[in-house]
């Protein structure tokens, strides 16, 4: 029997013993309730039981009721905390701190930095003290904090049965007790315990691995997406495997082969693209050079000077004709204009590499065979690069076999296997037109899956023990350029469980090890240096020390298929998916709603061919076609015509159709329908990188129309408007000569350096230099010769394509044209945009000189005659000319912002929710004619986001004053004044404005995707504890957009006031997009700081701003591109192109 209590305290003990907690009922119940209730309260009617209770009595009794049960009513709901006895020193609440860490990707760790809001991370960028991050990140870095709090994440230890045919009733939940169990004992039996996994760098697991090894343990090594003929090509090359780093910035020709080196899918994408972009800094006088041969169109294909499409089954014979042009080739000689254009391109080449010894780079991508790497090694080793433009170093791995041999190995010896570990991946799934595998791996008698999610692997498996997340989890490994680097937990483990590092010591020594110590001892060092290298994520002078190796002499035979018309014969390339890799990320709903960079769709796997593939085979875009390869194993997908695409080529995407990703991904089990189909059943080990000499009887197009989610789309207007279009995207023939378009704007390196030696930019404009005088006008002698009326070979890019008015595409501008009588006069002195005198601008063509005039004056351009004591005027800056389109800044703007997903079918009804979006166009070749009327069309792109206009035409248009322009001259939104008109959606000429047409702000829907409704409570927690609480999270019925993150601003000025009223420091605000940018295409600040790099760019003579002509006087500005063609492959005034494009 229950003690009766005597009052609050003593009944919240009980409850608090128990180990479940009584509901009011069964409190009610229990002995002594009334009498305890008597004895602290007294009885409200106490002494009315015999005479009854008269009315007045009545009503005071009743009236202390209502006024007891409303004060109850309004009171928060209860919430149990536990408050810091002492506080940790450094810490205040609600103050963002951030440490340093690491993730692995492709087997190479990503230094990061991670935000925390009171201990949990929120936002994951590059380290910015590490050389081969420099604070910069990839998409995939960045949408790795929503996979840490993914709900479909492992939350207990499962035990598999596998006689259960159904998925949900055959995993039961089991204790890490259990499975340390089954470690332990599997650790006793080392001679028959054998580990499959992926491929990696950390000195602790490699560590792990030799004292496994050494005691019987086989090892099994396998990755999708693997660097196989790279190591390979080494071992052929230099007679043992290194690796290969290319030193980009000290490149001024880089030639790559199918090599996609500058894409988020490379694991040294970051370095590279560091190295790129410094080098392609035009306004210091110099420039490289890029050449891309490639069969699918790429992010470097996309920033190369030339391209060429050319099948990758045929990149080896093209190599061979490059060593004979090489070989062939005399210094300084000149390329033969008369040749036809693919044999002027491979000249010119040929004559660049050899022009610039020690200077000069050739990169072969993964999927091409080892002899192809080998050249390439002799090649650079022989003109000098080798130590220079690229640099080898020792590989940590290099003792282990290539993963597909790997593999193998592992089928043919799993009879002999007692107990198999396989640490993370998903070989079941990325290996499954291997024969075997699957198998393989059930026909273990003990296996265990050490994995985040439950997958097709691990149904497979006995058990699955679920692994810490590597930001709950100590960690090594290896970065880009050899250092060692640390990763520490940012929080206590979510859903318990052990660390891939843990595993493998239980399993080589039969005892448990913290983490901690043993990444101590795998790095080597303690005490003040064990200190500074968790603090910086990395231990200091660890850099890879260059190998001494020598490329021996190599010999690949060439073919003239890459220049001759297309044979009829197919090719499949089988490529990792920009959005899913090789389908790890199939449960993220950030990287599944990520346009890709020159598709645009989304939540889909596609077929790519070219435009003359399609039409030769009779395959329609947004229509299903399917694939069927010689295992017995088809694909049925839509197809996508991809401009630039090699004829002949066909492109499948991986790790699409996953069955147990999520979800967001697929779980058949819980009723979800995968997303895509898979490809990956289709590779052989024979074929695993493409497959070639294909009839086209492979593809057949079922006709069958499929509506693609895509961001950029081409919609249906009547003929008035397409007519509209066209005028304003093509140069109109029958206008003036200057009459082109000012959307992208682009020129020659040799015509800008013209430019430069009449209007050199001063020391004062160089990012490099701290100060700056402010004056950025001309003297009144130059403004004649700046104004020449002789025009510079230079232009906009004639856009091929239509341009759709959904918010998920920009739109086109008016022509810009240069008035005749200020070419006349060429003595007026108009106001720029913040009152300085009219600068010279380049290209010249583009600009307009006409007078542009605030419609509120005072109130907007004149902050100081407002208030002399305000300083700050935000701005932003975008070169065109460094942008490589690699969306690291949409993925992280998402991340800071808390952007929702709204899922494919709201995408598909152009209701995305991304603040930034990349726009790509495709276009012709400017400067060569015969290239022009190819089919290897050139891409650009262009970030978009709110330009925060000071004529702001949004703003007018509010009816209740929700968009409002700051004094610091942002465009802000109120969002609870917010009535949801959308007027300044539809009067925004940029389309930047996001409508949240539906509650994606409620955790509930927060991820729009079939069975989001069934998430638990507990789910739903899980998931917000990821958004910035920085950042209003908005709801049904609101406008939103790009802030400037007014966030970051606010804090910087608090912090500053804190400091002593100090000045903000001219680059010391940085935007979220701005961080993750790996090439530092993008600048913002205070354009009141002449020191501010932001202020610099828009002082350049390449700055302008989109659709000018509106007169909305943008607060963003682009920096316009700097093409460096060879100049034997100009071979016309790049204007006369524009006038037969489009029409």
């Amino acid at each position: 029997m229950n003690k009766p209590y005597s009052n609050q305290k003593e009944a919240q003990q009980i409850i608090a013993g128990s180990n479940t907690v009584p509901d009011l009922e069964d409190i009610q119940n229990m002995d002594g309730f009334d009498e305890a209730i008597d004895r602290d309260f007294g009885s409200a009617t106490e002494g009315f039981e015999d005479d009854g209770v008269s009315r007045r009595r009545w009503l005071q009794i009743m009236g202390a009721s209502l006024a007891l049960g409303g004060a109850a009513g309004c009171r928060f709901e209860e919430e149990k905390i536990v408050p810091f006895a002492f506080r940790p020193q450094g810490r205040i609440p609600g103050i963002p701190e951030t440490f340093a860490s690491m993730i692995e990707f492709g087997g190479v760790a990503q230094p990061i930095m991670s935000t925390n809001f009171d201990g949990r991370p929120i936002k994951l960028d590059g380290n910015k003290s590490h050389p081969s991050s420099m604070g910069a990140s990839t998409a995939f870095t960045q949408a790795t904090i929503l996979e840490f709090y993914d709900p479909d994440r492992l939350r207990a230890p499962l035990k598999v049965n596998p006689e259960e045919k159904l998925v949900a009733r055959a995993f039961t939940e089991t204790t890490t007790d259990e499975i340390l169990g089954q470690l332990t004992a599997a650790s006793q039996d080392a001679g028959s315990l054998a580990i499959l996994a992926e491929p990696t760098s950390s000195p602790s697991v490699l560590r792990m691995k030799k004292a496994l090894e050494a005691k019987g343990a086989k090892w099994y090594t396998f990755a999708s997406v693997n660097d196989d003929n790279v190591r390979a090509g080494a071992k052929a090359a230099f007679g043992k495997v290194v690796r290969p780093h290319y030193q980009l910035d000290k490149a001024k020709v880089i030639i790559t082969l199918d090599a996609d080196i500058l894409g988020g899918m490379d694991a040294d994408s970051i370095s590279n693209a560091i190295g790129f972009g410094k080098g392609r800094d035009a306004d210091h006088g110099s420039m490289s050079r890029m050449y891309s041969i490639e069969s699918q169109f790429s992010q470097t294909g996309a920033s190369a000077d030339h391209r060429l499409s050319v099948r990758s089954s045929d990149m080896g014979g093209f190599l061979g004709s490059l060593v004979a042009a090489i070989e062939g080739a005399t210094a300084e000689a000149e390329v033969d204009k008369s040749l036809p254009y693919r044999d002027r391109v491979l000249a010119a080449m040929a004559q660049d590499f050899i022009d610039n010894p020690g200077s000069g780079v050739i990169v072969v991508g993964n999927s091409q065979p080892a002899e192809v790497h080998a050249m390439a090694h002799y090649l650079n080793e022989k003109y000098g690069n080798a130590g220079k433009t690229v640099v080898y170093t020792e590989s940590p791995d290099a003792d282990r076999d290539g993963c597909l041999d790997s593999l193998q190995k592992f089928v043919d010896e799993a009879a002999s296997i007692g107990t198999l570990v396989v640490l993370g991946g998903n070989p079941a799934f990325a290996a499954a037109g291997i024969a075997g595998v699957g198998e393989a791996i059930a026909s273990v008698p003990n296996s265990m899956h050490v994995s985040f999610y439950r997958n097709e692997t691990s149904k497979l498996c006995k058990w699955v023990s679920n692994v810490c997340h590597p930001l709950e989890s100590w960690s090594d490994g290896a970065a880009s350029d050899g250092s060692v680097c640390v990763g520490q937990p940012l929080i206590n483990p979510l859903f318990g469980g052990l660390s891939v590092i843990e595993t493998l010591a239980v399993l080589a020594t039969g005892e448990q090890a913290k983490g901690i110590d043993i990444v101590k001892e795998s790095v080597g060092v303690s005490g003040e240096a064990w200190t500074k290298a968790v603090h910086d994520g990395f231990v200091a002078d660890t850099k890879a020390k260059p190998a001494d190796v020598k490329a021996g002499e190599a010999s690949i035979e060439a073919t003239d298929a890459w220049k001759g018309e297309w044979d009829g014969k197919l090719e499949v390339v089988f490529h990792a998916s920009r959005s899913v890799y090789d389908g790890r990320y199939a449960n993220n709903g950030w990287l599944q709603e990520l346009p890709d960079f020159i598709s645009k769709h989304t939540w889909d796997g596609i077929i790519s061919v070219s435009p003359k593939t399609a039409e030769a085979l009779g395959l329609v875009q947004s229509t299903k076609a399917t694939v069927t390869l010689d295992n017995g194993e088809s694909v049925r997908l839509p197809v996508n015509v991809q401009p630039g695409q090699a004829n002949g080529s066909i492109g499948l995407p991986l790790g699409y159709g996953r069955t147990m990703a999520g979800r967001v991904g697929g779980d058949l089990a819980n009723r979800v329908k995968p997303v895509g189909q898979s490809s990956d059943k289709l590779r052989t080990a024979d074929t695993w990188n493409f497959a070639s000499g294909l009839d086209a009887s492979i593809i057949t197009g079922s006709g069958t129309n499929y509506k693609l989610a895509l961001i950029q789309e081409p919609w249906t207007i009547d003929e008035k408007g397409r007519g509209e279009i066209q005028n304003r995207m093509f140069r109109n023939k029958e206008k003036n000569e200057s009459d082109r378009s000012s959307l992208i704007r682009e020129g020659t390196l040799e015509s800008y350096q013209a430019f430069l030696e009449k209007h050199p930019i001063g020391e004062h404009d160089h990012d490099d230099h701290s100060h700056d005088d402010g004056d950025h006008g001309h003297d009144e002698g130059d403004h004649d010769e700046a104004r020449s009326t002789k025009l510079p070979k230079s232009t906009s890019l004639p856009i091929v394509t239509n341009v759709s008015f959904n918010p998920g595409t920009g739109v086109p501008v008016s022509p810009a044209v240069i008035p005749a009588k200020v070419e006349e006069e060429g003595d007026h002195d108009h106001d720029d945009d913040h009152g300085h005198g009219h600068k010279a601008q380049w290209p010249e063509a583009f600009h307009m000189h006409h007078e542009l005039f605030d419609l509120t004056k005072g109130a907007r351009e004149d902050y100081t005659a407002e208030n002399p004591a305000h300083e700050n005027v935000w701005g932003m800056s975008i070169d065109l000319n460094k942008c490589i389109g690699c969306n690291s800044c949409v993925t992280s703007c998402q991340a800071e912002n808390n952007v929702p997903v709204v899922g494919r079918a709201e995408v598909w009804r152009g209701r995305e929710m991304h603040w930034l979006r990349i726009d790509r166009y495709y276009g012709n070749n400017l400067y060569n004619k015969e290239a022009a009327e190819s089919d290897d069309k050139v891409i650009v792109h262009q970030p978009v986001a709110c330009h925060h206009c000071e004529n702001a035409p949004c703003e007018t248009v509010c009816p209740v004053a929700a968009t409002v322009h700051s004094r610091e001259g942002l465009n802000d939104m109120v969002y609870n004044r917010c009535i949801g008109t959308r007027y300044c959606g539809n009067n925004c000429p940029y389309k930047v404005r996001r409508f949240n047409f539906f509650n994606y702000s409620d955790a509930k829907t927060f991820l729009k995707y079939p069975g989001a409704d069934k998430l638990s409570n507990g789910d739903r927690n899980l998931q917000n504890l990821m958004m910035n609480p920085e950042v209003t999270i908005r709801s049904r019925g609101v406008m939103e957009k790009c802030s400037y993150c007014v966030q970051r601003i606010q804090n910087t000025k608090i912090q500053a006031k804190a400091e002593g009223n100090r000045k903000i420091g001219p680059n010391e605000i940085r935007t979220a997009c701005q961080d993750a940018c790996p090439t530092q295409a993008i600048e913002f600040g205070d354009l009141n700081n002449k020191a501010s790099k932001v202020a610099k760019a828009h002082a350049n003579p390449r700055a302008y701003t989109m659709l000018e002509e509106l007169n909305n006087r943008p607060r963003t500005k682009y920096l316009a591109r700097v093409a460096n063609p060879h100049p034997a492959l100009v071979d016309h005034d790049d204007r006369d192109s524009v006038s037969k494009v489009g029409h």
